[in-house]
């Protein structure tokens, strides 16, 4: 049975319109803008990064099309060799995610710092999927800038399996330190330090957020949360506000479901498979702590669970006035 959780219009910990903006960081060569703070004030712009130069703005568009677009580039990276796939070092700094998060405007919202503890692990949990997740891909350059507040240089993310069979996209996915979403593996990063996923998965492209309605599929998904009790790994909830209007899909839900991949045809920006030019803000949340227990009871995974869910409708809710349009957009987690 499915379960509703509307989104309640609690103004109680948003600053009241006139009250002082919290300092911003400019981060990433002036790709993205970051504010640590309970909550950004009403009625205030948070300051968005540089526009991108018109070469700039034509490389990352240009890059967008072929990544989004990448049947026009199977032949040569299907001939690349499979040590190709390990993680190159360098890659998430390349000045084309700079112009991709500047083409985004992306700006990010993280608590008052510090807010995560160097030495503990953590599972960034990520939403909404939709059927273009590339902020969690953009997010995860800041690993490697102290000022961001996380504690590890290096944040691995977990991908589904089928997505390491597609030329280009493993490719991409494997530079970038991503892996399979395996409980083995998952395992093995999270006690090396801290790991980013999407607990959706493909459900999140037809149960989730579409540019028409904000809502995440969250309430079967309870796995990742077992995972990280037995890792120990606190969970830190994330949303970026934006992300569900970057494409529209069409396809075939039940074939995709059952051979684990989206097929079907997407369109944004001039009716191309290239992402619409949306702004994108990154929330984070405080972390959820959790205890380790190598057999987790159902009843304490549940209890992980909700608080989760209630920490990622709070966070919607304390932050979601800081996007034009977004204040009047509920969040349903189903």
């Amino acid at each position: 049975m499915t379960v509703e959780h509307q989104a309640a219009h609690s103004q109680e910990t948003v600053p009241e319109p006139g009250a002082e903006a919290p300092a911003v960081l400019v981060l990433k060569n002036d790709s993205i803008c970051l504010a640590s703070c309970k909550a950004w004030p009403k009625g205030q712009e948070l300051p968005k990064p540089r526009a991108n130069t018109w070469l700039e703005e034509f490389l990352a568009v240009s890059t967008l099309l072929l990544a989004f677009g990448w049947v026009i580039t199977v032949p040569f990276f299907a001939a690349l060799p499979v040590w190709l796939l390990e993680r190159m070092p360098g890659f998430l700094d390349l000045h084309i995610w700079d112009t991709w998060r500047r083409y985004f405007r992306m700006r990010a919202i993280t608590p008052e710092q510090p807010y995560l503890s160097k030495g503990r692990s953590y599972l960034f949990v990520q939403f909404p999927h939709a059927c273009c997740p590339i902020a969690c891909w953009l997010v995860l350059g800041m690993a490697a800038t102290p000022s961001a507040g996380l504690p590890m240089p290096i944040i691995r993310a977990v991908i589904a399996d089928v997505m390491f069979a597609l030329p280009v996209v493993k490719q991409l996915l494997g530079w970038g330190g991503c892996h399979p979403a395996r409980k083995s593996t998952m395992l093995r990063l999270l006690h090396k330090g801290c790991l980013g996923c999407l607990p959706e998965g493909i459900a999140g492209v037809f149960h989730g957020a579409t540019p028409e309605r904000e809502r995440i599929y969250l309430s079967p998904r309870k796995g990742f949360v077992r995972l990280a009790i037995q890792a120990g790994a606190d969970l830190v909830p994330m949303y970026h506000l934006g992300q569900s209007q970057l494409l529209t899909y069409r396809g075939f839900p039940k074939l995709s479901r059952r051979l684990r991949i989206t097929l079907g045809w997407l369109w944004g920006r001039w009716y191309l498979p290239l992402p619409r030019k949306q702004d994108i803000v990154t929330l984070v949340g405080n972390p959820i702590a959790v205890e380790q227990a190598d057999n987790p009871t159902a009843a304490y995974v549940d209890l992980i669970h909700m608080q989760l869910t209630e920490a990622v409708q709070e966070l919607y809710n304390r932050h979601r006035h800081v996007l034009p349009g977004w204040e009047q957009r509920d969040l349903t987690i189903v």
